[in-house]
């Protein structure tokens, strides 16, 4: 079990709106890249031009992936640490707007 944080802020509206469509039983893909230096040669394949794109070896260290991990989302936290997911949480949320909204 791992648990990662994600900073939105920089990023543009539509990788956030992305991001907040995550439920719970996503699957996800973790990719770790470290951007190769470009030369002349960057996007060139060692591999035959012939060959099907998923045979060519060459792509993880052309395009700099070090590591490629899947993990399913079990939980989704806000910003103070509540679980998004969780029934109570949802419940209190519910109680809280009605009792906002009848005073």
């Amino acid at each position: 079990e791992a648990e990662f944080a994600i900073d939105l802020y920089h990023c543009g509206e539509a990788i956030s709106n992305e991001w907040d469509t995550l439920q719970e039983f996503d699957n996800l893909f973790l990719v770790s890249v470290q951007a190769p230096k470009m030369d002349q040669n960057y996007f060139a394949s060692d591999q035959e031009e012939s060959s099907a794109p998923e045979e060519d070896s060459s792509f993880p260290r052309r395009f700099g992936i070090i590591a490629v991990r899947g993990c399913m989302v079990v939980g989704i936290r806000d910003e103070t640490g509540n679980i998004l997911t969780d029934p109570a949480f949802q419940q209190s949320k519910n109680q809280e707007t009605t009792h906002k909204g009848n005073k």
